[in-house]
């Protein structure tokens, strides 16, 4: 039976801010000692804010899990209501509560950090989420050709920002009502679709979404598919437009279609920048329910 980790207390950091470099802890060459299966929520040292200072964040491991053959991960970004210190809110909404509806869906190794204030944007807390998935491959063995990096909201910004200041650390992205609004030139659509072009994408927004436009989302994807024009061998950049989907867009994203499979297609190819259609064994996934006649989605 799944084991489910709970922390009994929330856990106060001191002297933390945005712009704090974290460094993740070395694990035993060679091993990859963390087996305990379900969500187990860790900590990593804050490296300049003083003595004791940490981050809390939360990992996902799935039932399948074996230490001797690599597995494949997903990087997490919660939305601006999961901010905090307490190191589990953000496994509340989102992937975290599909992946325990429909665990069998999801072989990976889900990695969740969380940023601690409402305000800031993902791009500013960049150095926390690429220790902790450092940290994160010293302790499990993770395929690293297959780490795929998702968000919703200021998540799903948060994926844009990454994913362009990033690409080859991801063989796929997958931002939900995310948006580039307020985050600087560096994120506006063009830019980020210079970044972005050989990733494997699939978009998702509500067309009656009122705190994100649906604009923030197919602005993107439009910049990309210019970019891509006369390109060889494209990747799929994928968008769905949820006609009855408000803000929410991550319930119907995560838990109607079949994202885990779609992802597993994908292996990051370094020497490329980019990812293309993985040749490599992947996870047998069962299928899921076709999308909610409530939810269906236009493709673009």
């Amino acid at each position: 039976m799944r084991t489910l980790c709970f922390i009994a207390a929330f856990l106060i950091l001191t002297g933390c801010n945005q712009n704090t470099r974290i460094v993740a802890e070395p694990a035993p060459e060679g091993a990859y000692p963390m087996t305990t299966e379900g969500f187990v929520f860790k900590e990593i040292p804050v490296y300049d804010a003083g003595p004791g200072g940490k981050r809390l964040y939360a990992v996902y491991v799935p039932r399948s899990y074996d230490p001797s053959k690599p597995t494949p991960a997903i990087v997490f970004l919660h939305g601006r209501g999961e901010s905090g210190t307490d190191g589990q809110k953000q496994i509340a909404v989102g992937l975290g509560s599909a992946l325990q509806l429909h665990s069998d869906q999801w072989p990976f190794i889900v990695i969740f950090p969380q940023k601690p204030d409402f305000e800031s944007q993902w791009v500013d807390h960049k150095q926390m989420v690429l220790d902790i998935l450092a940290k994160t491959q010293t302790e499990y063995n993770i395929d690293q050709n297959r780490v795929y990096l998702t968000g919703l909201s200021q998540g799903g910004a948060g994926t844009w920002a990454l994913g362009s200041l990033y690409p080859d650390k991801w063989a796929a992205l997958v931002p939900v009502c995310g948006y580039y609004r307020n985050m600087g030139d560096q994120f506006l659509p063009p830019a980020i679709a210079i970044k972005v072009k050989d990733l494997p994408i699939w978009a998702f927004h509500g067309l009656k979404d009122n705190v994100v436009p649906p604009e923030q989302t197919t602005a993107v994807v439009d910049a990309i598919q210019q970019v891509q024009i006369g390109q060889q061998n494209l990747v799929p950049i994928k968008i769905t437009l949820l006609p009855d989907a408000d803000h929410n867009a991550w319930d119907p994203a995560y838990r109607n279609y079949n994202l885990g499979q779609w992802f597993l297609q994908y292996v990051r190819r370094p020497e490329a920048g980019a990812s293309a259609q993985s040749q490599g064994p992947r996870p047998e996934l069962e299928p899921v329910p076709a999308p909610s006649p409530a939810q269906p989605d236009a493709m673009k």
